[in-house]
């Protein structure tokens, strides 16, 4: 954990109010000018006194809204300045894994006909995460990303069996082939 990452509160809706109230006033005022509610997905960045971010408040809804879908957290990924974060609430083992794989989707870019830069808005691995895993899911979904976002006329047979040969040479994998006039055979 950085100890110059930007701690994100995730905060309940029924919570809302008794978090902002612990807020220091300063903070408290900002949070509430912004409407701050708790409601899933909703974001509040708080600057300290030079201006700098010093926390960002996330809604965390609560869990019938959060049962409605699946990384939400990805939301905030997209959303934040460049920079170390961290999320300071306790969670969940199962639910900062989550996070932690749906911070690391949010960045995902298709950059095979056009380079676009992904977000470096980097979050620390919660405690309890296991990094190498969720970097793992990560991988494989960009690479199934990038495989469905090419149009078809840049991914066919032979362009699948190269991703795939690229795959197992990675891994120590031996990979064989049918083609042409022998899958007739």
């Amino acid at each position: 954990m950085s100890e110059r990452s930007v701690p994100i509160r995730l905060i309940e809706a029924a919570d809302a109010e008794a978090a902002l109230a612990a807020l220091p006033a300063p903070a408290q005022a900002w949070a509430r000018l912004q409407g701050f509610a708790g409601t899933l997905g909703q974001t509040v960045q708080i600057p300290d006194a030079d201006g700098a971010l010093d926390q960002v408040l996330f809604g965390w809804g609560d869990g019938a809204a959060r049962a409605r879908g699946r990384f939400h957290i990805a939301r905030l990924a997209a959303a934040l300045p460049d920079g170390a974060y961290r999320l300071a609430s306790p969670m969940d083992p199962d639910d900062a894994a989550e996070a932690a794989l749906a911070w690391e989707l949010s960045r995902y870019r298709f950059t095979r006909y056009k380079d676009a830069k992904a977000p470096e808005a980097l979050l620390d691995t919660p405690d309890g995460v296991d990094a190498d895993r969720a970097a793992a899911i990560a991988a494989g979904a960009r690479l199934t990303r990038d495989l469905i976002n090419t149009p078809a006329e840049d991914m066919g047979p032979a362009e699948i069996e190269a991703a795939l040969r690229s795959v197992a040479a990675a891994h120590g994998a031996e990979v064989s082939a049918i083609v042409g006039d022998d899958l007739l055979a």
